[in-house]
């Protein structure tokens, strides 16, 4: 059975009649492990997950429980919002039971999905002084530390930190921050501030398309707010005709805006 799944991670036949014959086989975590690692890698998340929870239920004090805890984590955040409660619960058992090797996971998915901002904040920072990361993960628990500071009311600092970011528009947070930062100001009534930040990154780009979407939209939404609505439909009008994403959001957000403004 592992030779089959070394060879096609998706190849799972042989270890499913393992776990069908042997319930209680001395292999059962591992097999169980690797049926849904091989299930995800083919899509079938719903079959991971069913794999992953029995795994978790029957060998809870196995060595594979934090890779299976954090596979559960990933699979449940990329199923959308829906499953953001449940998987801020997989992280926090991955912060209680996975140990060293997977904390700083743990750390980073209980600040991506936790509502609340204090504790954002708090895992932001627990994430950056876990050591070991990669810009991309130091650029994320930036981004979530300055969303928080946001909403906290921090406004200056959290200004500056998503200033920073936008400088980096090739990287997801970045183009998240750019995007932030243009509708804070924008809200706060500062629209001179929202353009010159839309503006910068549109004008940059960035290879994160739907991102990069938010941001012409938000553009546009400040050219209506500054009665400039000819520009305004011509940027909607253009990203309606070119862009290559099928997110429901962004099409939505282009045609509610073209009906207003036309």
């Amino acid at each position: 059975a592992e030779t089959a799944y070394a060879e096609d991670v998706t190849d799972t036949a042989l270890l499913e009649k393992y776990v069908a014959d042997y319930p209680n086989g001395r292999f059962l975590a591992q097999a169980l492990l690797d049926i849904a690692t091989g299930k995800d890698e083919d899509g079938d998340s719903m079959e991971a997950l069913r794999h992953l929870n029995i795994l978790l239920e029957k060998r809870s004090d196995s060595p594979q429980v934090g890779e299976a805890l954090m596979l559960k984590g990933q699979i449940l955040e990329d199923g959308g919002a829906a499953n953001r409660k449940e998987a801020l619960e997989t992280y926090r058992q991955l912060e209680l039971r996975g140990g060293n090797d997977y904390i700083a996971d743990a750390y980073a998915g209980i600040m991506r999905n936790t509502d609340k901002d204090s504790e954002r904040m708090r895992y932001a920072a627990l994430v950056k002084n876990s050591g070991g990361l990669s810009a991309d993960q130091l650029e994320e628990a930036e981004y979530y530390e300055a969303s928080a500071m946001l909403k906290d009311g921090d406004t200056k600092k959290a200004e500056e930190m998503l200033r920073t970011l936008a400088g980096n528009p090739k990287s997801i947070s970045g183009a998240k921050a750019a995007v932030m930062l243009g509708q804070h100001y924008f809200d706060s009534g500062n629209m001179t501030d929202a353009e010159k930040v839309l503006t910068a990154f549109t004008d940059e780009g960035s290879p994160h398309e739907y991102w990069l979407a938010r941001g012409f939209i938000a553009l546009a939404d400040v050219y209506h707010a500054r009665k400039k609505d000819y520009l305004a439909v011509e940027y909607l009008k253009s990203l309606r005709d070119n862009y290559p994403g099928d997110e429901l959001d962004i099409h939505d957000m282009i045609s509610s805006r073209l009906e207003k403004w036309k």
